[in-house]
């Protein structure tokens, strides 16, 4: 009977190579490759979220678009794995790897990123009971260039000497961090717990902070601090219009000026609740979701102006869909002048 290291080691051009391993998967006999080594061995492409991967040494291997299981004491040094998604690290090493625009759950547990390329990449926010599942990483000399972070839990993480322009890092948990000697310069600390921070020689030139962040700042003692931005979000329009909506659809494109970053929200406003699906223009991929399931509108509306203060709202992209003419028509006059309100910033 086949095992899953027989199917890895087939070409990676064979048509039926994800179902062979589908099939295997799905046994859970001969699922695993614990303890392998992939040196040589071309994996891109392969949705392996099924199988079993402890201490794996991927060194030498092409992993480019992979779905990778949970990884335990796996080393990953080097690899090229861009484009890739993984769910849970646990004492994984990752040094000087490619991970450009990938995907990282929330589960990290003292991992190692020294050096590694992580531009462009995301990793998601909090989840239930994450103060179990994160610990000890390492983030140190990384390139994350336009790290996607919103939300996050990353307490006690090492950031020493990392590139963060331009990341995206509102809401997220940062305390006791070790940003020193780190670019930070356009990134966004809007709604991020920072206290305790370490900010030796921390470039944050053109940073933006919260409202609530004020006082903080000036306490930055070792950082370059010029041009901070504030955000001035004022979400009351929006939350009263979609307070008394009662059943619409509304998509809008926003772009981020300085980057020429473009995102698309829809919008579906229901018995439900709301709901927002951000994506990007450029790959059409999913970002994340706002939802009211768990919050007030005020909350839902306050995170989205958190995480996109200061981008552009792209006004002729808007479109509306409401039970009647009337509603829509007033919806497409109000929103316009709701949304620029709620991502206003100002300097500090």
């Amino acid at each position: 009977m086949r095992t899953l290291m027989d199917i890895l080691c087939l070409p990676r051009g064979l048509p039926n190579r994800q179902q062979l391993i589908d099939e295997i998967c799905s046994s859970d006999e001969n699922a695993g490759i614990d303890g392998a080594r992939l040196d040589g061995f071309d994996i891109s492409g392969l949705f392996l979220v099924n199988a079993s991967m402890k201490g794996v040494d991927f060194r030498g291997a092409r992993c480019r678009g992979v779905a990778f299981p949970p990884l335990e004491d796996c080393n990953l040094d080097g690899v090229d794995a861009i484009g890739s998604s993984f769910t849970v690290l646990n004492r994984c090493t990752l040094r000087r790897a490619l991970l450009s625009s990938c995907r990282f759950g929330a589960r990290m547990r003292q991992c190692c990123f020294n050096e590694s390329s992580l531009a462009c990449s995301q990793i998601t926010a909090n989840t239930l009971d994450i103060e179990s599942f994160y610990s000890g990483n390492d983030f140190s000399g990384a390139d994350l260039l336009r790290l996607d972070a919103a939300g996050a839990y990353l307490p006690d993480s090492c950031f020493a000497r990392s590139c963060l322009v331009q990341s995206r890092l509102s809401r997220a948990n940062l305390r006791g961090c070790d940003f020193r000697g780190a670019n930070l310069d356009e990134a966004s600390l809007a709604g991020a717990d920072v206290r305790e921070l370490q900010l030796n020689q921390t470039s944050m030139r053109g940073c933006l902070i919260g409202p609530e962040q004020r006082s903080v700042a000036g306490a930055m003692r070792g950082a370059t601090t010029d041009n901070l931005m504030v955000v001035r979000a004022d979400t009351r329009k929006f939350a009263r219009i979609f307070a008394e909506q009662i059943k619409c659809q509304v998509y809008w494109k926003m772009r981020r000026s300085s980057i020429k970053q473009g995102v698309g929200a829809f919008l579906i406003c229901d018995q439900s609740g709301l709901r927002v699906v951000m994506s990007s223009l450029i790959e059409d991929n999913f970002i994340r979701m706002y939802s009211t399931n768990d919050s007030t509108i005020d909350a839902f509306a306050s995170d989205i102006a958190t995480d996109y203060a200061g981008w552009e709202i792209d006004e002729d992209s808007i479109d509306v869909e409401c039970k009647d003419e009337e509603s829509q028509q007033t919806l497409l006059a109000a929103l316009p002048i709701a949304l620029r309100q709620m991502l206003q910033i100002e300097s500090f």
